[in-house]
């Protein structure tokens, strides 16, 4: 009987449940302020995800929201929103669905982002008063990284707000001359990419015979690397690794290893 009380508990349960002090707008949604998602917003995503990255980003598009970058820390995923928002995402496996906090950058500091996660996680799936006595209360957020997020809010996750503090730059081991060749659109192809210290970057592209020559921007931060205003860009951001005289990254949907000229 017990059992079946239990269940029948767990099944009205919200698939996501909002911290103490947060709103529940919506079975998959919260918000630490209600009309105020830069403050603290909650999100399930359970609809045709699976644990990568890719999925997540496509998932979020499909709500009308851009992931400009995002980074692994440890199982969890650093999200950077086009409309400036921070973002730390978690992959629910038991069921299948991706839990997301977004906050503004200025407000990162002041939570703690992985209680909040574990908090609409295993909040959801442990019930309130199970046995006749109240559930711990679930704080704003603590520095033990506990799902009941007990502690000392003051502490920050401060892994979670690097990528917010380091500002886009020019990696100074990449100025100079690159070159590389590689078939693109199945077309053998000579690349020389030139990375300025101002942030110019200009590509030399030699496809079956013709020379082409491209001007842009470029800029780097948390090991990823932003090229703008050059054709077969990848959007967004793509991961770079700049080892003595060789450089990898991604243009035009492949991933090139050029060396130092």
């Amino acid at each position: 009987m017990m059992h079946l009380l239990l269940y029948a508990h767990l099944s009205t349960a919200s698939a996501l449940t909002a911290p103490s002090g947060w709103t529940q707008l919506a079975p998959d949604r919260a918000e630490r302020v209600p009309g105020t998602p830069g403050q603290g917003e909650l999100i399930e995503l359970s609809s045709s995800v699976d644990e990568t990255a890719s999925s997540l980003s496509l998932a979020m598009v499909s709500l009308g929201l851009s992931v400009q970058q995002s980074t692994v820390d440890g199982d969890r995923l650093n999200l950077f929103l086009s409309d400036g928002r921070l973002g730390r995402a978690m992959w629910d496996a038991a069921a299948g669905r991706w839990l997301v906090l977004l906050v503004d950058a200025s407000v990162a500091p002041q939570v703690d982002p992985d209680a909040l996660l574990l908090t609409a996680s295993v909040v959801s799936a442990v019930p309130t008063s199970v046995w006749g006595e109240p559930a711990p209360e679930v704080m704003a957020g603590g520095g033990d990284g506990s799902p009941w997020g007990a502690g000392d809010a003051a502490v920050p996750a401060a892994s979670w707000v690097s990528d917010a503090s380091e500002s886009w730059s020019q990696d100074a081991s990449m100025l100079g001359i690159w070159e590389c060749s590689v078939m693109l659109g199945g077309s053998p192809a000579q690349l020389t990419f030139t990375f300025e210290a101002d942030g110019t970057v200009r590509l030399e592209q030699q496809v079956s015979g013709r020379t082409e020559r491209h001007t842009g921007q470029w800029s780097t931060r948390s090991g990823h690397l932003q090229l703008q205003s050059l054709p077969g860009t990848d959007s967004g951001t793509n991961a770079y690794q700049a080892l003595g005289d060789s450089l990898r990254f991604s243009y035009d949907r492949t991933r090139l290893t050029l060396y130092r000229q």
